[in-house]
């Protein structure tokens, strides 16, 4: 019967060890875990951050912008260039050329040339529905 005993200290001698690589193990990998986890919180925040300074970088040129489309500056140029407006006491003055000078802000228009098939050769779809669009009647 005393081998009986200590064939089970034995036993429990040879489970400690196995026991104790086990719990390691396990620490091992919920440590691991949890740096991953981490590492991945710190890359999603380094992230985020740089598309804040890119918003604030956005927001800043915008408020610039609206800024400067308030301003008497850009209300004045807008009045001159786009309206004709002048200030009281200025005189506006408009070029004219002669006819002859005058660039011709009107090209002919290309006539399109009807599109003729051989005999027995059927015209595409897209032919006919070009034709329905540009061709003059």
């Amino acid at each position: 019967m005393s081998s009986e005993p200590n064939r089970l200290a034995q036993f429990l001698y040879g489970l400690v060890p196995f026991a104790i690589t086990v719990a390691v193990l396990l620490v091992l990998v919920v440590i691991g875990g949890r740096a991953v986890q981490g590492y991945e919180m710190r890359q999603e925040a380094k992230a985020l951050e740089q598309r804040v300074e890119q918003m604030r970088k956005q927001y800043r040129q915008s408020t610039n912008e609206l800024d400067y489309y308030r301003s008497d500056e850009y209300i004045e140029k807008v009045a001159r260039e786009e309206l004709g407006l002048t200030k009281p006491g200025e005189v506006s003055v408009a070029l004219v050329l002669p006819e002859e000078r005058r660039p011709s802000s009107l090209m002919p228009t290309p006539t399109p040339t009807p599109m003729v098939a051989p005999a027995g050769t059927p015209i595409p779809v897209w032919q006919k529905w070009l034709a329905v669009f540009v061709d003059k009647h």
